[in-house]
């Protein structure tokens, strides 16, 4: 009895482990997105949420390292620290919300950054 116990326990763990990994595969990979000016963003989500988001340009140059969480249907990004250049000042971003949320609608994905688009309303089409 205890061996049927056992392995039906340890079937339901692998099974919660393999959701957990789809559904954040889907969310797993490398975005790019260039700005007119030029300005390129790249930001890459890995398996276990850690992030690295990066812009670099004219008058832009910075690599944060981020976390990420599923919310719903939309990934949330967090500020971890700055590891080069300069994003937003350390004293202005609010650690406990996100710096960026990715949403899917179709197969077009759209972000929005409430805590720098503070004039613009909603999500917008980028990487």
């Amino acid at each position: 009895m205890k061996k049927l116990l056992l392995i039906f326990t340890i079937s339901i763990l692998f099974s919660s482990m393999l959701f957990c990994q789809n559904e954040n595969g889907k969310w797993v990979g490398k975005y790019s997105f260039e700005e007119p000016g030029p300005i390129n963003f790249e930001l890459r989500i890995k398996s276990d949420n850690t992030c690295t988001y990066e812009g670099v340009g004219i008058q832009t140059y910075f690599i944060i390292e981020c976390k990420g969480k599923i919310n719903g249907d939309k990934y949330e990004i967090y500020f971890w620290k700055t590891k080069e250049g300069a994003y937003l000042s350390e004293d202005w971003i609010n650690k406990s919300k996100p710096i960026m949320i990715l949403s899917y609608s179709g197969n077009t994905l759209y972000t929005y950054e409430p805590q720098h688009d503070f004039d613009k309303k909603g999500p917008k089409k980028t990487f």
